[in-house]
């Protein structure tokens, strides 16, 4: 399933890192759009995208907030939603919220994560399409 584009994802990022106040509007909205249901599991399931972002680029904070409410995902481990054709849209998100639990339950991984995000940060400057062109 598609997501939230990494440009959108780094300026969230960057306006969680700004001040308090954007902190926690940021996560205001997080939390509302993890709390809906069935029809909405895109809302549910960008959220965490965004959350699996924040948790690797965001700051220390953040994970330590979501460990003080793992019970949220832990419950989205097992969300349903089953569209008129039978098509499961939960697995979705139930696998994603499974990663997001494990993740946050392993300081290793998420200080590997977190350095490999500073790494990337500052290896990836952004080139734009124009410059990318064949000049010939």
């Amino acid at each position: 399933p598609w997501g939230p584009h990494g440009k959108l994802m780094h300026e969230i990022c960057g306006c969680a890192w700004r001040d308090n106040e954007s902190y926690r509007q940021i996560m205001g909205v997080i939390a509302r759009r993890m709390e809906d249901k069935e029809h909405n599991w895109r809302h549910v399931y960008k959220s965490m995208l965004l959350l699996e972002h924040l948790i690797k680029n965001g700051p220390p904070k953040l994970i330590d907030e979501l460990r003080a409410n793992l019970d949220v995902l832990q419950k989205l481990k097992f969300f349903e939603y089953v569209d008129k054709k039978g098509k499961d849209h939960g697995l979705n998100v139930r696998n994603r919220a499974q990663i997001l639990v494990n993740l946050l339950q392993d300081d290793d991984t998420i200080r590997m994560e977190r350095a490999k995000a500073r790494a990337n940060a500052t290896k990836y400057g952004g080139v734009s399409s124009d410059q990318m062109r064949f000049q010939g």
